[in-house]
């Protein structure tokens, strides 16, 4: 069961036998109250006492503790009492609880709020401080909205001076959020829960490389990709930007799922606030990205010089930081991607720019004729509806012969469910609705009063009484839904001699589709289980003997599609090893025998299979980009088939005896042998540069 997040929208999980009256975002922090409106707080809790304060109020939780407003008897005053979520008899559980306190207790600071004491009642460990009449800056916001600059420059001016007191303490917070930054009644800042708090001395092995603590949405990069030996001082800078731009803008610097948040965090550049606010002031944008920078090196390099830079602002003077220049961005763009830096230094001379020029400009021209069929003429108007229904709908043309997809002469958008005239032919089709909720399909466009062709999820359609074309509905994924079942990120690259060929981000399945995974996404497997003796396979084999319009079909049920070559490529040129060639080749290599002798790392994940199991189904022409075009893909019929092993595969395979096919439809083979897995891409490919892109191009 699943809650949706009302600040993110990231789908919480809810584990139901646990105590699920209030939930805590991962993404975001957000606490949300599942059987009350957001503003209905507990005046009923179930213990009236805790040692001697009375409960009054149940109003937040935090990473370790739920908090209470309660009133100290002895000494007559109401405080903040932070109560563990579990017994604390463990010593490792009460140190857990204990760390905020340990951190804090040493710090004296007028935007942090003060601790009184800390004790230990019924079994559970508590922390007592004082009481803030107010609310915390994430309700705030969404309350009323994004701030005014000067306001937000002012908050942010106090929590830095607060961060920069504990910095010199040996303090670092580590969760900086709008969430833990308390407002009283006149706007004054308070920066709470230091409960994943590191001191310099006494806490080197709390935390080890390679986990991941914090609050997505405002981690800085090194945090998100566990490194957490770099975790300084900026790290808690680069947070209190975050902040600062939430502030600014009303919305959070990156959106989505956990793992979409971590990616974006780690490898894309932060927006400018401008972008989502045009009233935010030059100068305070600037300051706001210079947090936000990457390379911990690049930000301010303490949070007192952050302090003083925004106090400049408020006073109106000149700040000290200076937005990029042209020839910074391009070395930070150079350091990003090399390889294409020499393609673009070799590219200056005039004379091979303008050669390369002409060359493109007679290749596109001659592309005119091959990009739709010989009836490119004939246009039918087609409708295409999606789930949900506010999807965007962008077509990209197919070259009927080679299947490669031709991103300049895209078409659109369109809104799904809009009567749209198109030229008859293959598309690729975009539905989104935002970077993290799409799907890549593929459908052809019927010519004017074809019959239907045989059916398959890419081909089928109605004709309306009003003469509209109805094609296959399209369901839109997100992305966390679709890469959390176990799915590789695959960086940006280049492939080919010279990088000649850069290939987009992408996810990519760990291992080809088996049939394990049909049975659990409600497809029964038995379809598909045909050997040449009859019997079954076992689930956890490779789905094979599928047509290519079948694995297409899979794969888009699950929101992925098949890997072109280029992607494939490009992950077998990380593994630095030799390609193997096609079965038909004399070969002395020995087949692999285990899954595990054919790991191809990528990131902090490994990919499976590449080169062995099953050979698998690809998208687009064979492999223009090295000099082995025998041995990394070879053309059955007009599909291109990665060759894995060295079996007895034959090096023709025949139609399914019995499926129809009309005359003019390529041939698509299945055989015993032949498998697919699932790939998706980082977001919805909507620009020249988001596909796979070759100089020539």
């Amino acid at each position: 069961m699943h809650l949706r997040c009302p600040h993110c929208m990231n789908a919480v999980e809810i584990v139901e036998d646990r105590d699920w009256w209030e939930v805590t975002c991962p993404s975001c922090g957000t606490h949300i109250s599942v059987a009350d409106d957001e503003e209905t707080r507990t005046h009923m809790p179930a213990e009236e006492k805790l040692a001697h304060f009375e409960l009054l109020e149940r109003i937040g939780m935090g990473h370790f503790g739920v908090v209470w407003r309660a009133r100290d008897t002895v000494l007559d005053r109401v405080v903040a009492l932070k109560v563990s979520r579990e017994r604390t008899d463990a010593k490792e559980s009460r140190w857990s609880f204990l760390r905020e306190a340990k951190a804090a207790s040493q710090l004296k600071h007028p935007n942090i709020i003060p601790i009184y004491e800390i004790g230990r009642a019924a079994g559970r460990a508590f922390i007592v401080s004082e009481y803030i009449e107010g609310t915390d800056l994430r309700r705030h916001l969404k309350r009323r909205g994004k701030m005014k600059p000067q306001q937000a420059a002012r908050i942010a001016s106090g929590i830095a001076r607060a961060l920069h007191h504990a910095h010199r303490h040996g303090v670092l917070h580590r969760d900086v959020k709008s969430g833990n930054i308390l407002l009283k009644d006149d706007q004054h800042p308070y920066l709470a829960d230091f409960g994943l708090a590191k001191r310099d001395v006494g806490e080197v092995a709390m935390t080890r490389d390679g986990e991941i603590l914090g609050t997505p949405a405002y981690m800085p990069p090194e945090q998100a990709a566990g490194r957490n030996s770099e975790v300084d001082a900026r790290s808690d800078i680069y947070s209190l930007g975050a902040v600062l731009y939430e502030m600014l803008t009303g919305q959070l610097l990156f959106q989505g799922g956990e793992h979409t948040l971590i990616y974006q965090v780690i490898y894309e550049d932060p927006p400018t606030p401008r972008r989502a606010s045009r009233d935010v002031p030059d100068d305070l944008a600037t300051i706001c990205l210079k947090c936000l920078e990457k390379d911990p090196a690049d930000r301010y390099q303490c949070a007192g010089e952050l302090a003083d830079e925004l106090d400049r602002f408020l006073q109106g003077d000149s700040i000290h930081a200076r937005k990029p220049s042209i020839a910074r961005r391009a070395v930070r763009w150079c350091r990003r991607d090399p390889a294409r830096t020499l393609a673009a230094v070799a590219t200056t001379a005039a004379f091979f720019l303008l050669g390369v020029i002409a060359w493109a400009n007679a290749r596109w021209r001659a592309d005119d004729l091959s990009i739709f069929p010989p009836w490119v003429e004939d246009k039918v108007h087609v409708v295409v509806p999606t789930t949900p229904e506010r999807a965007h709908l962008v077509f990209v043309p197919i070259d009927p012969t080679t299947f490669e997809e031709r991103p300049r002469y895209r078409l659109g958008p369109f809104d799904a469910g809009t009567a749209i005239e198109l030229p008859s032919g293959w598309y690729l089709v975009i539905a989104y609705v935002d970077d993290t909720l799409f799907n890549e399909v593929y459908r052809l466009v019927p010519r004017p009063g074809e019959r239907q062709p045989f059916l398959s999820i890419q081909t089928v359609f109605r004709q309306r009484a009003s003469g509209e074309y109805e094609l296959s509905p399209i369901r839109l994924f997100s992305q966390d839904e679709v890469t959390r079942s176990g799915m590789a990120v695959v960086t940006r690259s280049t492939i080919g001699r010279g990088g000649r060929v850069t290939v987009p981000s992408f996810y990519c399945d760990l291992t080809e589709f088996t049939y394990r995974d049909i049975e659990r996404n409600g497809l029964p497997p038995t379809v598909y289980q045909q050997t040449a003796s009859g019997r079954s396979l076992e689930l956890d084999l490779p789905v094979t003997r599928v047509h290519w319009f079948r694995a297409l079909e899979l794969a888009e049920r699950l929101g992925k599609r098949l890997p072109l070559t280029a992607e494939y490529e490009s992950l077998l040129q990380r593994a630095r090893q030799p390609l193997r060639p096609p079965p038909n080749a004399t070969s002395s290599l020995r087949p692999v025998t285990k899954l595990e002798e054919d790991a191809i790392p990528v990131g902090r994940q490994a990919i499976f299979g590449l080169r062995s199991n099953a050979d698998e189904w690809l998208l687009g022409p064979a492999s223009r980009t090295t000099s082995h075009r025998r041995r990394t893909a070879s053309a059955h019929g007009t599909r291109p088939v990665w060759h894995h092993n060295t079996s007895d595969a034959p090096d023709d395979a025949e139609p399914e005896a019995g499926r129809p096919r009309p005359e003019d439809a390529p041939a698509i083979f299945s055989a015993a042998w032949l498998g697919f897995r699932g790939v998706r891409s980082s977001r919805p490919r909507l620009t020249p540069r988001d596909f796979v892109q070759s100089d020539g191009r």
